[in-house]
């Protein structure tokens, strides 16, 4: 958990991007929690796409699996993403939604992670990452930025989201670059 409060249903709705997520095959969570954003993108697929949720807390996994039969809860770390989508079948994944607490990881760890998302995220996908605002003008949430800039073509940003603790924007990623084709 990298937050005081799980998201508000706003944020979460700002999470999941505005792209059309009822043809997609496979979505991924990265950071589930308590399952609020969870809640929102099981709303906006389609009942035949697939939801693979990553939860590296084991209490909340198996809290997850609890509250959403039906999805693939997955109790690992987000950079074995890549493995776990080939395990369920897919070459791709349609939409990676992280609700990861990146200023609370290590430069490798992101490095790594970001990796597995180029790796695995569809080239016409979206991935969408939030950031606190109390954070935005930090050296982390820039270096952050400067990678994200770096892995994608094209990057935007929801309005604020004031209703959520603390408030928080959403980055949405398209145009993935190719994995090892980056910068730091």
């Amino acid at each position: 958990m990298g937050s005081v409060a799980p998201s508000s249903p706003a944020l979460a709705r700002a999470m999941v991007p505005p792209n059309d997520l009822k043809s997609a095959q496979i979505v991924v969570e990265l950071g589930a929690g308590t399952g609020a954003i969870t809640h929102e993108i099981r709303q906006r697929i389609a009942l035949g796409t697939e939801l693979a949720a990553f939860e590296l807390h084991p209490d909340a996994a198996e809290c997850l699996r609890k509250k959403f039969p039906g999805i693939h809860v997955i109790h690992d770390t987000a950079e074995n993403l890549r493995q776990h989508v080939d395990r369920l079948g897919h070459r791709y994944a349609d939409c990676i939604i992280s609700g990861l607490p990146w200023s609370m990881m290590s430069d490798q760890l992101q490095n790594r992670i970001l990796d597995a998302v180029l790796a695995t995220l569809h080239p016409e996908g979206v991935f969408s990452a939030m950031v606190y605002l109390h954070s935005k003008g930090l050296p982390s949430s820039n270096k952050f930025k400067r990678k994200l800039e770096a892995r994608f073509g094209r990057i935007t940003a929801s309005p604020i989201v004031w209703g959520n603790l603390p408030p928080a924007f959403v980055y949405y990623c398209e145009e993935p670059r190719q994995p090892g084709v980056v910068g730091n």
